[in-house]
């Protein structure tokens, strides 16, 4: 079993690759999941890297009722993590 800092390690290096985990990504994360401490436990424990990313997304980001709100500039990250996973 790997030790934490190296899954830690294999997590960025997945959402770099997958998420184009830029500025914009990071502080969706820190605003809607308490980025320091809750993010890394839900990769860990829904992700499953390929099999479950839209299922992680819908349950976890909360897409359907965060993006719905008018005149707030979060679709246009929505978008854009979505046309990253789903090209």
């Amino acid at each position: 079993m790997r030790s934490t800092k190296c899954f830690d390690k294999d997590i960025f290096a997945f959402c770099r690759m997958h998420l184009s985990f830029d500025k914009d990504i990071y502080t969706f994360c820190r605003m809607y999941l308490s980025f320091d401490k809750d993010f890394l436990s839900l990769l860990r424990t829904y992700l499953s890297f390929d099999n479950y990313i839209e299922a992680f997304l819908r349950m976890h980001l909360l897409f359907d009722t965060i993006f719905e709100k008018p005149l707030s500039g979060k679709r246009v990250i929505y978008n854009r993590i979505l046309m990253k996973i789903f090209k």
